[in-house]
């Protein structure tokens, strides 16, 4: 079983983090009205441009999510 929450070759990094974001979210870690870690941090956390990031969180944001 593949962990989507990391990235890998077959995984667009904007990708792993978008859906560690949600698994975060729908695991209960994260819940409505809590602050997410900005984007220059999830940033340094994979090891990712903040462009990136910024992709995942475009996303998350026209899906409604954040």
């Amino acid at each position: 079983m593949t962990d989507t929450t990391l990235p890998n070759k077959r995984q667009p990094a904007f990708l792993a983090i978008k859906n560690h974001i949600l698994a975060k979210i729908h695991g209960g870690e994260w819940t409505e009205g809590d602050a997410i870690p900005s984007e220059d941090a999830l940033a340094r956390e994979f090891g990712v441009s903040r462009m990136t990031v910024n992709r995942a969180m475009r996303e998350l944001a026209t899906d409604q999510v954040v």
